[in-house]
């Protein structure tokens, strides 16, 4: 029996349609083995299992699976996919969705600098709430031509970003590995520049690969030499920004407003919950992008070349391990 394991949710029909289309394989959702009335698909399940649709697989599910020949990823994620573990000699195929939609989380970074420098959240305090706050308390709007963005991170995303805002008549400068031109900034620096940008940025804008190497990448000494009244935005997949010194950030500077989009949020108990101008999202700035069909329909693509041997053909191959 060879199986293809689809943990990421199908609809029924996509189901019937991979069903119909690949009589050669069985086809099992966890909902699937639960219901079951074969007692090899509780016990010895991952024994048969060829192909995996998941960006997730532990060191103890691929201890088991020896026939595992190719994993599909339905994010653009494969972090999560634990491969320390394979046998010399088991190498295993895997693939994955593209990029999120560059458009979209620009949107969304724009979406948070107008929100911001336009006091959306302020106006209904401003008019019903206490008559005694004072002009502090309700800083004055923003016009954005000639704001400075600062953009840490220039890929794909980044670069995009920075294009939107320049459309918007802001300045921007942008920080990246290595110095090099950019058409949509004013100025280009490498990282080891940043103590030298973040000062003058109305804006901070980062968005990092989900590598490593950049989780927790900004500490607390970066962030205290971003300047009062900035805003500052975070949409890097990586949780780039270390938690606790953004939350003593947070707690010792007066930001304009602050939005972290992330997969991983701080806990329920975490103050940063309720700071003012601080919002917390889960990782929504890619939405809405069509993601389940577009990894349904790219795994298909390629299930269709996997069974004729036509690797070279299949999309987004990430190469084997």
């Amino acid at each position: 029996m060879n199986i293809i394991y689809i943990r990421f949710k199908l609809d029924p029909q996509e189901l019937e349609e991979l069903r119909s289309e690949f009589p050669q394989y069985e086809i099992f959702t966890p909902n699937d083995i639960e219901n079951s009335p074969l007692q090899m698909l509780k016990s010895n399940f991952w024994d048969f299992v060829e192909i995996l649709f998941d960006d997730e697989l532990n060191s103890q599910e691929l201890n088991k699976a020896h026939r595992l020949r190719w994993i599909h990823s339905p994010t653009p994620h494969i972090d999560k996919i634990h491969l320390e573990t394979l046998d010399e000699g088991q190498n295993i195929l895997i693939s994955r969705i593209v990029e999120p939609d560059s458009s979209t989380i620009s949107e969304f970074v724009l979406g948070a600098i107008l929100l911001y420098s336009k006091n959306f959240l302020l106006w209904e305090r401003r008019i019903h709430g206490d008559k005694k706050s004072d002009d502090q308390d309700f800083p004055e709007m923003w016009q954005l031509k000639d704001r400075i963005l600062l953009q840490v991170g220039l890929g794909e995303t980044g670069s995009t970003i920075a294009e939107r805002a320049e459309s918007m008549g802001m300045r921007v400068w942008g920080a990246c590995p290595q110095r090099s031109f950019h058409p949509h900034c004013q100025k280009t620096y490498a990282f080891d520049s940043l103590h030298s940008l973040l000062p003058s940025a109305d804006v901070v804008c980062i968005c990092l690969p989900r590598e490593k190497q950049y989780k927790g990448w900004f500490q607390e000494n970066q962030l205290a030499l971003i300047k009062e009244g900035a805003i500052l935005i975070n949409v890097s997949p990586s949780g780039a920004i270390n938690e606790e010194a953004l939350l003593k950030s947070v707690q010792t500077k007066n930001y304009r407003g602050v939005i972290v989009d992330s997969r991983q949020l701080p806990n329920k108990h975490s103050p940063l919950w309720n700071m003012p101008n601080v919002l917390l999202t889960p990782k929504i700035s890619a939405k809405p992008r069509g993601e389940r069909h577009m990894a349904y329909s790219v795994f298909r693509h390629n299930l269709r070349q996997y069974v004729r041997g036509n690797v070279g053909d299949m999309k987004n191959v990430v190469g084997k391990r």
